[in-house]
């Protein structure tokens, strides 16, 4: 099994640069999101039920996002401590958020009882 180093020096290139996507790889990549995104449009305009729409919604919001953090923002390729703290982060907001949303949709009005 050749590894980073062996496969840089077969082709020249730098060993950072060897995991890279090609420029057609980013443009593929461009593609599929583009795709998911008209299918996130079209699911807005298709009569469905608000939990399989929400739900779907969400399914392919995460493969979007999975999709630019790994190539566009390159961690899959970058060191694993990147990917720990970029999920560590986002496990971090996601709990703000939920905690945020949690105060709010429990408090009721002044007045009302």
């Amino acid at each position: 099994m050749a590894t980073t180093t062996d496969a840089a020096a077969d082709t020249g290139i730098e060993p950072e640069e060897v995991h890279h996507p090609t420029p057609g790889e980013y443009v593929r990549i461009g593609i599929v999101l583009a795709v998911l995104t008209a299918l996130e449009v079209s699911l807005f305009y298709i009569a469905l039920a608000d939990a399989v729409r929400v739900t779907s919604m969400l399914i392919l919001m995460v493969i979007k996002f999975g999709s630019v953090v790994a190539f566009y923002m390159h961690l899959k390729f970058d060191s694993r401590l990147f990917r720990r703290l970029m999920l560590a982060g986002l496990i971090l907001a996601a709990a703000v958020y939920g905690a945020v949303l949690a105060m709010f949709t429990n408090v009721t009005p002044p007045g009302t009882t």
